[in-house]
């Protein structure tokens, strides 16, 4: 089968999906995906020092925190409250509604 047109409004949507669904466009199974590793020893230590150089200027960079609390006496009425002054401060309240019982 040829190769896609230059042009990609050339051909049709039909024509599109023939050249896809072609069996030398399909994925082979058999690929492994592989990670791209570091082209000499010396590449990755010189890597991790300027990491470090990094970490030692600077010092450790923030990591944001993530914090739940939920309560079991119901009274939350899903608010969110975002404090973008201070992330720490957002509260998100979330009620679990409760379901009807089955009739059957």
């Amino acid at each position: 089968m040829e190769g896609p047109p230059l042009d990609a409004d050339d051909w049709s949507e039909d024509q599109w999906q023939q050249w896809l669904n072609h069996a030398d466009n399909q994925a082979d199974e058999t690929d492994a995906v592989v990670r791209p590793r570091p082209k000499s020893a010396g590449s990755a230590i010189l890597a991790a020092g300027m990491l470090g150089l990094e970490r030692a200027l600077y010092g450790k960079s923030p990591k944001p925190e993530i914090v739940i609390e939920a309560e079991a006496d119901g009274h939350d009425d899903d608010t969110v409250v975002l404090d973008l002054d201070d992330p720490a401060g957002s509260q998100i309240s979330v009620t679990r509604r409760r379901q009807p019982p089955d009739p059957s």
